[in-house]
């Protein structure tokens, strides 16, 4: 008899444990949201002075409105720009606290023809889309500590980032003596 009531009490424990953890990872994937990418620093490489590649370091904000911390195991991104691709990656192990945006970094390498068509583009269009999409991969742990499975929700993000182009006003003349 007791062993009985043992199993059914540890059953409520596990069953409750697995509807708390689903409740909090629905919240979580309802809620989380990539709001915004930022650059960071902008490098050049190539030989004798010529850029033949261009990296960026970006900052991609994601939003985690829930009362409860994210712990992200796996944020991959694809990053396209006017269609074109520019590059894709993964961040692995990442915390966002509960309510609250921070950015996650990344860095992209891209070829100096790929930029030089898009800064066409942007000269001809006045502003070019950005699309960041992926995949978050969110580990289900029951009771916070035991990894069961991982659960992975889908992000797209797109936007026309307007920037002002601005001639300079001053000429610059560097004596040298």
């Amino acid at each position: 008899m007791w062993k009985k009531i043992i199993v059914a009490v540890l059953a409520l424990i596990l069953i409750g444990g697995f509807g708390y953890e689903a409740y909090r990872y629905n919240q979580i994937s309802e809620g989380i949201e990539v709001n915004d990418v930022g650059v960071r620093n902008i490098s050049t490489e190539g030989p004798f002075g010529l850029p033949t590649e261009i990296g960026l370091d970006l900052d991609v904000y994601v939003n985690n409105p829930t009362p409860h911390d994210l712990d992200i195991k796996r944020f991959s991104y694809d990053i396209r720009v006017e269609g074109r691709d520019f590059g894709r990656g993964s961040v692995r192990d990442v915390v966002i606290p509960a309510h609250s945006t921070t950015s996650i970094p990344i860095t992209v390498r891209m070829g100096a023809l790929d930029v030089i068509r898009t800064v066409w583009d942007y000269i001809r269009k006045g502003n070019v889309e950005v699309r960041v999409y992926g995949v978050i991969d969110v580990p289900f742990k029951l009771f916070g500590v035991i990894e069961v499975f991982t659960i992975s929700t889908t992000y797209d993000t797109r936007e026309r980032p307007e920037y002002e182009l601005t001639q300079v006003e001053e000429n610059i003349i560097v004596e040298v003596d």
